[in-house]
């Protein structure tokens, strides 16, 4: 039962993490005081903040209880939408991001160890998906809420409900989440920290495959954001649909991970056949009409939807003297590289040779879904028995 309600805890406190930042994104886009580069500069200073935090700190981070973690970890939330809710000026915005990017990175690599020191198996597995549609139902449902809470004049009451939530959650967090995880490790300053995980990674064949495939999956991803919010630029008679991609993702990948694999249980082999067969098919996305467009987007979605939580499962069975909490900061570090990366690349594309992006896409998408692919498949083979 206690294992059943921290799981919960984990489920709500990932949601509520993702729904902080994107329900903040169409107040931050409508505060009159901010221009365009202010704005950008909140969003990419936010992201490498949070990407140099975990680098240098979760080693170092891992001496202090996990309880004490997560708890600041809400604290500091709820202080950010303090912030935001006393006023909407620029100094205002940069301190809210800076509170967030130090709340996710405490808080982002020792969630998901929390829930793999509490389940273990099939039930891991099936954890970690719902992790992951934990985080991609907030991004969905998130601005929908922002922009009605504008529209009707309620904003003020959900950013002091969300101070107030996340200090609730901070107190349950007490009884819920464990001191020190079994296989605690002994820390020591971030530096250390950092070269022993480092050459923990350099020694792991199979975790150097882990990130390798975590960062070309991230790497499809910055290529469909960045393509599909530059879809005038690329092809104007469908620049009508941006909005209908992005929902077409949203739907799919929530509808896949709370329903499909709240339902079945894939092996190993069904998993990778299905990420090798989803990530190749959504090359296909700009290739021809609409519709087609819309399958790629379906087939990218599912490919999604399971290659990210088989990620961390995977990691979670290599044996390794790299603690769990580092490791995971690591799969995440090198998913914003490949996602920052494929924004760029994609962006660079569509200013140098717009006429040639659906074969850009195509290749780039077909090469690194393989890549992605293969080196999942390979990083660590351990069948986990079906239900």
């Amino acid at each position: 039962m206690h294992a059943n309600k921290t799981k919960y805890f984990i489920f709500l406190t990932v949601f509520l993490a993702e729904f902080s930042f994107f329900f903040a994104l169409p107040l931050l886009g409508k505060t009159p005081a901010l221009s365009a580069s202010s704005v950008s500069a909140c969003l990419a200073g936010a992201v490498i903040l949070e990407s140099l935090l975990m680098l240098t700190s979760t080693g170092y981070l891992e001496r202090f209880s996990r309880r004490t973690l997560i708890c600041a970890s809400l604290l500091l939330r709820s202080a950010a939408f303090m912030t935001v809710f006393l006023t909407l000026s620029l100094p205002a915005w940069l301190f809210f991001f800076f509170l967030i990017a130090v709340s996710k990175s405490i808080s982002k690599p020792f969630l998901r160890e929390v829930l793999a020191e509490t389940l273990s198996g099939p039930e891991l597995k099936k954890a970690l998906y719902t992790f992951s549609l934990c985080q991609n139902s907030a991004v969905f449902v998130a601005p929908m809420l922002a922009v009605a809470a504008m529209r009707f004049l309620f904003i003020e009451t959900v950013l002091l409900t969300l101070v107030l939530l996340g200090v609730a959650m901070a107190v349950a967090a007490v009884p819920l989440i464990y001191a020190f995880p079994s296989n605690k490790a002994s820390a020591g300053s971030p530096l250390a920290g950092m070269r022993a995980a480092f050459r923990g990674v350099m020694a792991s064949t199979s975790i150097q495959r882990i990130l390798l495939s975590s960062f070309f999956c991230f790497l499809i991803m910055g290529v469909f954001i960045t393509a599909t919010m530059l879809l005038d630029k690329i092809n104007p008679d469908m620049g009508t649909y941006s909005g209908l991609f992005f929902s077409v993702v949203g739907v799919t990948i929530c509808l896949w991970q709370g329903v499909v694999a709240k339902l079945t249980f894939l092996s190993d082999r069904y998993s990778s056949q299905i990420i090798m067969i989803g990530g190749t098919l959504s090359s296909a996305y700009l290739l021809g009409s609409v519709s087609v467009a819309i399958a790629a987007l379906v087939a990218y979605s599912i490919y999604e939807s399971v290659i990210i939580p088989e990620l961390y499962f995977k990691a979670t069975l290599i044996p390794s003297g790299i603690p769990a909490s580092v490791l995971f900061s690591y799969i995440l570090i090198v998913s914003n590289a490949g996602e920052a990366f494929g924004s760029w690349i994609t962006g660079f594309a569509i200013t140098h040779m717009a006429d040639h992006i659906p074969l850009f896409i195509f290749i780039t998408v077909f090469c690194s879904a393989m890549i992605s692919s293969l080196c999942l498949i390979t990083a660590y083979r351990k069948e986990v028995p079906s239900l």
